[in-house]
């Protein structure tokens, strides 16, 4: 949620308490109603564990008013919440993932 409102095409990143190198991200993408489900590489879900959540709200290039055109060199799509959630160090939102089912409260971004 953003504002009170669901916000859709936000990627969501789960970034373990202790990840190294080699640890793949739990990540998923909001749908148009603001919820999401996470994968962990071709697996669904996420380990059990504690995390810092990261979130990232990609502009596309037809919103920025340009013809949209895809490059992999120098490509970093702008941010509509301006990179406030994107540093997993500093992020203040934090989850714990239990054994089983998990439904989270919502996250409400300002």
């Amino acid at each position: 949620m953003y504002k009170n409102q669901p916000a859709a095409g936000v990627v969501v990143t789960f970034h373990p308490k202790s990840a190294d190198v080699h640890t793949i991200l739990p990540v998923g993408y909001t749908g148009a109603d603001g919820t999401f489900t996470l994968t962990t590489g071709r697996s669904e879900g996420a380990p059990v564990g504690e995390y810092g959540v990261t979130f990232v709200w990609p502009r596309s290039a037809e919103q920025k008013g340009k013809k949209k055109t895809m490059t992999m060199q120098n490509f970093t799509p702008e941010d509509r919440f301006g990179g406030a959630y994107a540093k997993e160090g500093s992020s203040k939102i934090k989850v714990e993932i239990k054994h089983g089912k998990n439904e989270l409260e919502p996250f409400n971004l300002q």
